[in-house]
């Protein structure tokens, strides 16, 4: 398999050598964003040449640099291999990017749940910090609930161990923990360090070239507004604009915050963003039919 980058932004679309299928082809027009570790991707002089140690990089460049097609390999790898290490939960969200069934999907006996002294403690320390952190007025940190490891794994850490992780304390999470990284271009050499060093993290696909449907559209597009509606800018964005067109708010009440809480999403650090005095004086303080939002109205005449 190869990919063509193209240079003006680093889009990439796949390449099949074999392949008759257009869609499989260079210049296929099935163009896609990456994330390129470190922003860097096979570009111009950068093509053919690695920038890390002046070797060739095994690609070859088309039609004066505007794209570059380079071979590619895929690494899957446990992202963490031991419970005791595992970091806060703040931070197994943001490296585990790979969602996964819940351990029951895969029949009985497939998974286990991990008991062990350390899952134990990373359970309780995760619980802890979650309930200090919400005692201050946030409600919106992951707590992670439990780790399974498969059967097979004799209670060991690998890449089919899935995390469990409670989000803003009403949505259950399952998280693989493995990380999928596309090696674009010569191989780098596992002793010295040398090579192409041109990598991007294997982006999630539903959609097939050859063979699109319906239900793989249906479940793109679900992703997509899944994503969007537990985005952590949703319920500030959410809560400004209700308090902005309803009632009067001061700085300092801290409504955003408040609010977003109170609807149930993640909430990014609102505080600082000096939420001004909102132009809505003639609005007298109504009570809005806001309850179900979970808004929490403050009191009439505060």
């Amino acid at each position: 398999m190869q990919v063509q980058v193209f240079a003006n932004d680093g889009t990439v679309t796949l390449v099949h050598p074999d392949s008759q299928d257009p869609s499989l082809t260079r210049d296929s027009g099935n163009v896609f964003r990456v994330r390129w570790a470190e922003g860097r991707y096979p570009a111009g002089r950068n093509c053919t040449v690695s920038p890390i140690d002046g070797a060739p990089t095994g690609c070859t460049t088309f039609d004066n640099g505007v794209s570059c097609v380079c071979n590619v390999a895929i690494d899957t790898l446990a992202v963490y291999n031991d419970v005791a290490d595992l970091p806060p939960t703040s931070l197994l969200e943001r490296t585990l990017t790979i969602g996964a069934p819940a351990p029951e999907a895969f029949g009985q006996g497939a998974y286990v749940r991990c008991m062990s002294a350390a899952c134990t403690a990373a359970v309780s320390s995760s619980a802890s910090s979650a309930g200090s952190s919400g005692s201050s007025g946030s409600s919106a940190d992951a707590r992670l609930v439990a780790v399974y490891t498969h059967a097979s794994s004799a209670g060991a850490l690998d890449q089919r161990s899935i995390f469990a992780i409670l989000r803003n304390g009403t949505r259950l999470t399952y998280l693989a923990n493995k990380v999928s990284t596309v090696r674009v271009g010569r191989p780098m050499n596992a002793e010295t360090g040398a090579g192409g060093g041109y990598s991007f993290r294997n982006p999630p696909k539903f959609h097939s070239f050859l063979r699109p449907s319906i239900r793989d559209a249906a479940y793109e597009t679900e992703a997509l507004l899944e994503h969007l509606f537990y985005h952590k800018n949703v319920a500030p964005f959410m809560a400004r604009r209700l308090i902005q067109r309803m009632v009067m708010a001061s700085d300092g009440l801290g409504w955003p915050r408040m609010a977003s809480d109170g609807l149930g999403w993640p909430l990014m650090a609102s505080d600082g963003l000096g939420w001004p005095r909102m132009a809505s004086d003639g609005l007298g303080w109504p009570r809005m039919a806001s309850d179900g939002l979970g808004l929490s109205l403050i009191a009439n005449g505060l």
